[in-house]
């Protein structure tokens, strides 16, 4: 069933059981621990999740969670975080189309189902590749702006001792008189000044 290829999990779906077969993956397991290694280092990680044969798709089904380490945004303290994520994704697998095969669909997956729904992926053939989306969905979970801390604002301790050993710099608001095509008017009325 699964398939080792470089370090790759693969999975071949058409061998899956018809009432469908759980799947699980750790650190101590160890078989995602390299490829996941540069999105959550050696923090630890679990996934779980089901792949469950309906009509002619699959439906995966499942969550994760995983310990990484982050740094702050506002005060670039180094923090611990775990991610957690839900998911739920139907696999479809879409034969290759001849060179001159024309297939109508919507632009995005999103836009064939509801915001609460399931996501849809293309598979080109019936091998999953498990490493591959493990690595895409916990890089995916991965907050934008991460907050070593709920409060993290201008009086953070971290902030301010950044601020004081000139790691950081204060943010200064742009004014609307002063924006990013003022310097070329300051520059212009220095020249005609020293003309």
């Amino acid at each position: 069933m699964n398939v080792r290829k470089n370090s790759e999990i693969i999975i071949n779906l058409n061998e899956i059981h018809p009432d469908g077969e759980p799947f699980q993956f750790n650190r101590k397991s160890g078989e995602l621990n390299k490829i996941l290694h540069n999105i959550i280092g050696d923090g630890d990680y679990n996934i779980e999740f089901t792949i469950t044969p309906v009509g002619d798709v699959f439906e995966l089904k499942g969550h994760f969670f995983a310990d990484k380490p982050l740094i702050c945004s506002r005060c670039a303290f180094d923090f611990q975080s775990q991610l957690k994520e839900d998911f739920h994704e139907i696999l479809v697998v879409s034969e290759e189309l001849p060179r001159k095969g024309h297939l109508s669909r919507p632009n995005h997956s999103s836009e064939g189902f509801l915001h609460d729904g399931p996501f849809f992926n293309e598979l080109r053939s019936p091998h999953f590749s498990i490493s591959n989306f493990a690595h895409e969905i916990m890089a995916l979970a991965e907050p934008l702006n991460p907050l070593g801390k709920e409060n993290c604002d201008e009086n953070c301790e971290n902030y301010l001792k950044a601020l004081k050993e000139g790691w950081l710099k204060k943010e200064e608001a742009l004014s609307p008189s002063r924006n990013a095509f003022s310097i070329l008017e300051q520059l212009k009325s220095d020249s005609i000044k020293n003309t």
